[in-house]
Formats: C-alpha cells, structure tokens, sequence
C-alpha cells in the first residue's frame, strides 16, 4: 500500500469511528427510551427544584408571627380584637405552594359578620398551653369550666424565617 493510501485509509477508519461513537452516544442520549426517561428525570427534577425555590422563598418572606407560640397567639388575639382580620388571618401558615389559605381569611369574615369575634377573642383568651413532644411543633388548649378539653390550638414553627404560626384553630 502507498504511504499516501494508508493515510486515507487511517483517516478514513477514524472518521468511521468517531461516526459510529458519537451516532451512538447521540442514539442513547435522545432517541433511545433510556435517554428520553433521563430527560424526562432531570426535567422533572429542575420542575421540583423550581417549586422548593418559590415555597423556601415564600417561607423567608412570611414574617408574620412571633418568636414564641405564645407571642403568635397573642398578636393573633389582639388583630382580632382591633377587628383587623386581614393580619389576624397572616399568622396562619401557608399552603404547600406557599400562598396564603384565603379560607382562613373567610371563616374569620363570616366571624366578623355573625359578631363573634369578641366571643373567639375570650375564648382564645383562656387558651393554656399543652406544650408537645414534636420538635417545632407547639399547642395550647382550651379548657371548659369543669377542666375539659373543647378545643385545641396548634402552632409550627417555620424554620425560614424563625417565627411560630398558626396551624390548626
């Protein structure tokens, strides 16, 4: 074989090579079901990525609350009591997707309408606490005049931006 053949023919089997290795590494990342689920993972991935960053994001800026349980309560009291219901209904905590639960905002309107935020005021009021044995996690109840437990008030603390909000009323 001439020099200048052999050449052709290493250039030529190389060029054959790099086709066939990269036709191959191009079928299993996008054609092949193993690159398409691959795809469909990281999608999925930087999907979840996305919604942690908005939820952590909404969590630093939910500031309302206090830096006890009871100072939660107490300004969810006194909002109540000045008959400020759209703060009172911020020191709940918020949804999964990091907004605001507007049925809180509702069931403390339809309070106000039916006059009783007074009465929820003095009943809040009397509220002693239960303590828990779940770490950031707190409750209070309320007892009746025979000592019986009638309701119960959980608080949870939210790690973001350090302050206690309401759970469950």
């Amino acid at each position: 074989m001439k020099p200048l053949n052999r050449w052709k023919f290493s250039i030529a089997l190389v060029a054959i090579i790099l086709v066939v290795f990269f036709g191959l590494e191009i079928w299993s990342s996008y054609f092949s079901q193993a690159g398409r689920q691959n795809r469909e993972r990281q999608a999925n991935y930087q999907k979840y990525l996305s919604v942690q960053n908005k939820y952590e994001a909404a969590m630093k800026a939910d500031t309302y609350g206090g830096k006890t349980p009871e100072e939660t309560l107490g300004m969810f009291i006194d909002a109540l009591k000045k008959g400020d219901i759209e703060l009172a209904s911020k020191y709940f905590v918020l949804r999964e997707d990091g907004s605001r639960d507007p049925q809180w905002l509702e069931g403390l309107k339809e309070k106000e309408d039916d006059k009783k935020l007074e009465e929820i005021t003095n009943l809040l009021s009397r509220a002693k606490s239960a303590g828990s044995s779940i770490e950031n996690h707190y409750g209070f109840e309320i007892l009746d005049n025979l000592g019986e437990s009638t309701a119960d008030i959980g608080l949870s603390f939210n790690i973001y931006s350090q302050v206690w909000k309401i759970e469950s009323l």
